[in-house]
């Protein structure tokens, strides 16, 4: 459906951007990545989704820092995103950085004191590859994000 609306409409940003987004959860980060940044040249000022998503294909595809790079294009769109900032602490804890993991964390909860790590395994149960997902979770549970 996504590709026959890219067909119908060849220069709809949101069709790349939201075929780009069902890739992503299907496990084809690489071609979810092409799409999104299809996306963004389409739209001269994109939403803070396109960058958000982004980042969340290039997390899973393994590219941390580009991930980052993006989240905080998209942090400066909407600085209360609590999306952006389980982004920031997943791609900080995965790279190793432990203090920028634990405040974008803290902004997590402080943004949703209820926010938990079963809540964020029910969130990722789109994914289609569910280690991945596991892991993202373990590194917020480092970042300080407790269990639920």
């Amino acid at each position: 459906m996504g590709e026959k609306a890219i067909e119908l409409n060849p220069n709809s940003d949101e069709a790349y951007a939201w075929l780009a987004m069902m890739l992503n959860w299907m496990g084809k980060p690489d071609d979810a990545i092409v799409l999104y940044q299809k996306a963004i040249r389409l739209c001269p000022f994109p939403p803070s989704y396109y960058c958000l998503n982004l980042g969340n294909a290039y997390r899973t595809a393994g590219r941390f820092e580009e991930a980052i790079s993006e989240y905080k294009k998209a942090l400066h769109l909407t600085p209360q995103n609590i999306m952006i900032f389980r982004g920031l602490a997943v791609g900080y804890g995965l790279l190793g950085l432990e203090e920028k993991s634990k405040a974008a964390a803290a902004e997590v909860i402080k943004l949703n004191p209820n926010f938990n790590i079963k809540v964020y395994m029910k969130i990722m149960s789109i994914y289609k590859n569910q280690e991945l997902a596991k892991r993202w979770a373990d590194a917020l549970r480092k970042a300080g994000i407790p269990e639920g």
